[in-house]
């Protein structure tokens, strides 16, 4: 997805790098994630900065944030939600310990 270079501009104006390298947002916040506005259409900052490193991306997309906080953009310390990590990574854990749990009694 390309960007006009104004949009570049906007979203560098909107974030402070600090010394842990992350990329604090100081524009809109709603209900927790940073929000920019690019030609009418309201995207997660965070999917913006995935998004101009040549991610492709939805702008109703999910982020998992690996380095811990929900203002971070930048995109070293973002992935894009999967299925495998917002709901099966747990309940295959729990079928996992239960499948282990079962053969520990056959053994008995």
């Amino acid at each position: 997805m390309k960007f006009h270079p104004k949009h570049h501009r906007a979203f560098e104006s909107l974030i402070r790098k600090d010394e842990d390298d992350q990329w604090i947002w100081q524009g809109s916040v709603d209900a927790g994630k940073p929000i920019i506005t690019i030609n009418g259409v309201e995207w997660d900052a965070r999917l913006f900065a995935l998004a101009r490193e040549g991610h492709e991306v939805d702008t109703d997309a999910e982020i998992l944030n690996t380095f811990g906080s929900s203002l971070d953009c930048n995109p070293d310390h973002n992935t894009l939600k999967t299925k495998i990590s917002n709901k099966y990574v747990g309940t295959q854990d729990a079928d996992m310990e239960q499948t282990h749990h079962s053969r520990d009694s056959a053994d008995s």
